[in-house]
């Protein structure tokens, strides 16, 4: 994503990239880095930590909090002529944070280096073809969690309403 961006800039496009704030990142050229509130921060550790319980097979990330005010960032940038790349959204956008980004009329690229876009939270579908219908049976999540995660997989299914201003790259081979 940041050799995007940079390259992007390279070639006179205007580019912004934001990421969480983490102490490994040092912002560059027209980066931003999204400062946690402790609150945020702690929210989002034990959430991370709980969901990598779940399976020992494959990431699960059942949950993704917003951790942007979608209105604040995106105010200077009219959705007539600015595209959203959408590298990751874990922990920094919710599912309501990407309708929302739809429904004011941008266009979003969606740079899918896992799956969860069309699984419950599943980052890999491995041999399991359940995202196809609805993730209610899982047969990688403990029982308790198929409602919550049947639940999350209907939580995207407001996609099919953007189509046209939606595109995916999946540069993995599955």
């Amino acid at each position: 994503a940041r050799r995007l961006h940079r390259s992007l800039l390279e070639i006179g496009v205007k580019s912004k990239f934001l990421a969480i704030d983490q102490v490994s990142y040092k912002p560059g050229v027209n980066e931003i880095s999204l400062t946690r509130t402790p609150i945020q921060k702690f929210v989002n550790g034990v959430t991370s930590a709980l969901q990598a319980r779940i399976s020992k097979k494959t990431f699960f990330s059942i949950s993704s909090f917003s951790n942007i005010s979608v209105p604040d960032i995106l105010n200077e940038y009219p959705p007539t002529t600015n595209v959203i790349h959408i590298h990751n959204f874990f922990n920094l956008l919710s599912a309501s944070d990407i309708e929302e980004i739809l429904k004011l009329g941008y266009k979003v690229v969606f740079t899918l280096h896992d799956q969860r876009l069309m699984t419950a939270g599943c980052h890999y579908s491995l041999e399991c073809l359940g995202f196809q219908q609805s993730c209610n049976n899982c047969p990688l999540a403990p029982t308790f969690l198929r409602a919550k995660i049947e639940s999350q997989h209907d939580k995207f299914s407001f996609l099919r309403n953007y189509s046209s201003q939606i595109v995916v790259i999946a540069p993995s081979l599955w």
